[in-house]
């Protein structure tokens, strides 16, 4: 098959194109993928790196040949305010909750999200349905939740952990060398009472509410089931080091695959069935695992940490639109707070839990408690 090896920008190329090539937005930003034109021209899209392609740009073919690549339409909201002021902060809003926005002359579009859809028309803007090419502006936090887990799967967990750390001691100390403002003047605030705010909105509130327990929940449980993972893998499952860190590393790949997902199932599902895509992932990651105590599989073992790695991070993505869709501006950083607090909080809880469950009944009853925490 014919190789597609080089890209030429849109208006940087004049000679007729041999093919066409029509793409929606996730389609448009790889590597390396089997297309066929619109006239039957089949191709390997061969590139050095991903690539965002746009509307108007060449594919260039190895005997020379190109083909236009056509941005498909797709279901897009267009937002627009009543004056260009308005339009800043409508645009603040989308850029804080790391939404792919494109920006037009009449507006900005963004893809169909009904949550988004009705906190914008409470801000005042005009939501428009349309079908068009989407094309947004390229962003810091495009794929960073796929980068990370593939980090992870490439690395290992505990290196990804230490260049974690070393990153964040380095930010830092980037960070104590800038100059310090003066503090604004007013009361002063306090970190408890700040909790305590975010606390008793997201208790009060009928979708947070269950957002904060499920997140304390899973984590006390993942934990316990990390405090003893490698010892129950190595003394019941009779796994070597370097399977132990396979399987570890599979984690990871189901990260990259929940994240890659995560738009195209938002497409297709309501937003409240992709929020229980995560939790039912787990659950069924749980029961995989606890299989292995009468199957004892690496095969089991890699399908269950799979499992755990594409549905917490289709969770993570959807519950944090969810929550800075519902929570007024002046509250989502106590909030924010708050769920942070409650989930690394919950950690080391469940490793503790882990550890005593693990000295006290022996490894394997750790599994039937994490598969049935009642």
């Amino acid at each position: 098959m014919i190789r597609a090896t080089h890209v030429r920008p849109a208006g940087h190329w004049h000679e007729a194109a041999a093919d066409t090539v029509v793409l929606g937005f996730d389609d448009r930003h790889r590597r390396r993928m089997a297309m066929t034109g619109t006239r039957g021209l089949a191709f390997l899209l061969d590139l050095a790196e991903a690539v965002a392609l746009r509307g108007g740009d060449a594919l260039v073919l190895e005997d020379g040949r190109l083909v236009e690549v056509v941005a498909a339409p797709e279901p897009l909201a267009e937002i627009r305010g009543r004056d260009p002021q308005h339009l800043v902060r409508l645009a603040w809003h989308l850029g804080n909750r790391h939404l792919p926005t494109q920006i037009t002359g009449r507006g900005l579009r963004i893809r169909r999200d009904h949550v988004i859809e009705d906190m914008l028309r409470g801000l005042g803007a005009r939501v428009i349905e349309i079908e068009a090419p989407f094309d947004p502006e390229g962003g810091a936090y495009a794929g960073g939740p796929a980068r990370g887990g593939a980090l992870v799967g490439w690395i290992g967990v505990s290196t990804a952990y230490g260049l974690a750390a070393a990153l964040s001691i380095l930010a830092v100390l980037f960070l104590a060398g800038l100059p310090r403002d003066e503090p604004p003047s007013g009361p002063r605030r306090h970190l408890l009472h700040d909790l305590g705010e975010g606390a008793r909105f997201a208790v009060g509130h009928d979708l947070l509410r269950p957002i904060l327990l499920t997140a304390v929940f899973f984590n006390i449980s993942w934990f316990v089931f990390q405090a003893v993972y490698v010892a129950y893998a190595v003394q019941n499952l009779g796994l070597t080091a370097t399977e132990v860190g396979v399987t570890l590393g599979i984690y990871g790949a189901g990260m990259i695959v929940g994240a890659a997902l995560a738009p195209a199932i938002a497409r297709r599902v309501s937003f409240g069935t992709l929020i229980l895509i995560g939790p039912c992932f787990g659950f069924c990651a749980a029961g995989v695992m606890l299989a292995t105590l009468w199957l004892p599989s690496i095969h089991l073992v890699g399908a269950s940490f799979f499992l755990f790695g594409v549905g917490p991070i289709i969770w993570t993505i959807s519950t944090m639109t969810l929550r800075q869709a519902v929570t007024p501006n002046a509250m989502l950083g106590r909030v924010s707070a708050l769920i942070m607090t409650a989930t690394f909080g919950a950690r080391p809880l469940g490793a503790a839990i882990g550890a005593t469950v693990a000295a006290q009944l022996g490894i394997a009853h750790q599994f039937i408690d994490i598969d049935n925490p009642a």
